[in-house]
């Protein structure tokens, strides 16, 4: 699962967590210096599929925010 908050400062985080089946928290990432554009996030989540490897990701969850959505079509990489 991705999802977007903030910190008690108004930071943006971009968050990670996994079901196996209990939920893990994988990383939080700040992105307080990056847009959060469909290609910035089609990359994180392309390196976090990557570090924990695509053959363990049976799908993502994520919310239906515009760059979100758009990321999908980019992210063609991992079909898994």
């Amino acid at each position: 699962m991705s999802d977007g908050s903030t910190d008690i400062k108004g930071n943006p985080f971009l968050n990670f967590v996994f079901a196996t089946p209990e939920p893990v928290f994988l990383k939080a990432i700040e992105t307080k210096t990056k847009s959060p554009t469909a290609q910035y996030m089609a990359e994180v989540i392309g390196e976090v599929i990557d570090t924990i490897g695509s053959e363990k990701v049976h799908g993502l969850v994520t919310d239906h925010a515009a760059n979100m959505k758009c990321a999908w079509p980019i992210k063609k990489k991992n079909p898994n």
